[in-house]
């Protein structure tokens, strides 16, 4: 509108001037035009860079010829027009902008429902057998929290065994097992409504998922305490390529070779199978990330490298959780990333239930071997195997 306003105006200013004006006019509008608007009015908003080319213009022609009168009025509308021209831009800009922002709304609403219905209307069902229970959900609920059990189950670095009927066998309690589904499909167990008693044990079930946003949520319920062992403290052995300190508390490797576990260090104390009874174990990493933690045939050869390829024992794989066992064999177990410095490892050992588990900083992760073999060693003792040169170990309990 305000265009044509000018345009209008313009029109009669020509007319009334005829030669000299519209000559004027054309030859400030090209050879002032767009020098005057850079210097004069800046180059701000492109509707009002146009008029004020005009009007400076025209402000360069008052002194042309003896139409200064008219020059002047016609620079007022000029003007005039000019800071109606602004506020209409102004007013559009934030139109524009309120536009923006309700567009912006609208797509993030819009994403959290494409969310939702990716995972209520999955594209690949998977069926679970927890202790006999058939659970039925998808591939996008159980891998939603990266590191978790299933994330690391259904990544495709393990052999996935599914049984005759398509289903995924898991050898859990189901009690709970609803909460667990639940919680990887973005609810909360209702915590306040739940039995004391339940709280502990869903606790255990979050860790043994390696759930820790749900395991946060239930921090007040602590989980159950380790097995208890022997009430002395258990020391290293003096073997190659290693040195005891810390009056026995503490291994450290000194061989420097190539990547291999080179180095395979022992307990002084042996355990009679025969006598079945719970032992555990905890030690803390005092330097290095890449160990095999376990219990191994007390009797086995120390000089042999990768002792855990030659089914000497059971361990613990500090990289990524998983359990070697009766020759080079690994099965995956709740992943606690790569384990670093500080991190304390507990050894559990319970020969009456046959059954051999981990835990990490006190957390235990389940049961890591079942049917726990009693008659492949007579004896058995704290393991560790190194990779790196210089990495350490320390007994604390």
């Amino acid at each position: 509108e305000g265009v044509v306003k000018l345009l209008d105006a313009a029109t009669l200013f020509f007319l009334r001037v005829r030669g000299v004006g519209i000559t004027a006019c054309c030859v400030g509008f090209v050879f002032f035009g767009s020098s005057g608007i850079n210097a004069e009015y800046g180059d701000k908003e492109k509707p009002t860079a146009v008029i004020g080319s005009l009007l400076f213009c025209y402000k360069e022609m008052e002194g042309v010829g003896n139409i200064p009168v008219l020059a002047k009025k016609f620079t007022e509308t000029i003007e005039q027009l000019l800071v109606e021209a602004r506020e209409e831009f102004l007013k559009d800009t934030e139109k524009l902008k309120r536009e923006r922002e309700e567009f912006e709304r609208e797509k993030e609403e819009w994403s959290h429902l494409s969310e939702k219905f990716s995972k209520s209307i999955p594209n690949s069902i998977i069926k679970l057998n927890v202790g006999g229970q058939i659970f039925c959900t998808s591939h996008e609920t159980l891998t939603f929290y990266k590191g978790s059990f299933f994330d690391g189950l259904l990544s495709g670095r393990f052999p996935l065994k599914k049984e005759e009927d398509g289903t995924i066998f898991i050898d859990r309690d189901p009690t709970h097992f609803r909460h667990i589904l639940n919680f990887l499909r973005g609810s909360l167990p209702p915590i306040d409504e739940l039995k004391k008693d339940i709280l502990p044990e869903l606790r255990i079930e979050a860790d043994f998922y390696q759930l820790s946003e749900l395991a946060n949520q239930l921090s007040p319920y602590p989980t159950r305490a380790l097995p208890s062992s022997e009430p002395e403290l258990w020391k290293w052995k003096e073997g190659p390529n290693y040195v005891v300190s810390n009056n026995g508390y503490t291994i450290t490797k000194t061989r420097a070779d190539g990547p291999q576990f080179s180095v395979t260090a022992l307990a002084q104390k042996s355990i009679e199978v025969s006598k079945r009874g719970k032992y555990s174990w905890r030690v803390k990493i005092e330097n290095g990330s890449n160990m095999m933690i376990g219990v191994s045939n007390s009797a086995l050869n120390q000089f042999i490298i990768n002792n855990h390829n030659f089914g000497t024992g059971w361990y613990f794989y500090t990289r990524d959780s998983s359990i070697y066992h009766q020759g080079n064999t690994s099965t995956p177990y709740p992943n606690s990333g790569i384990l670093s410095v500080g991190t304390v490892v507990g050894v559990i050992l319970d020969l009456d239930k046959r059954e051999l588990s981990f835990s990490v900083n006190g957390l235990v992760k389940g049961v890591a071997v079942r049917d726990f073999p009693l008659d492949k060693f007579p004896t058995l003792t704290l393991s560790c195997s190194f990779y790196e040169p210089n990495s350490s170990l320390t007994i604390v309990e």
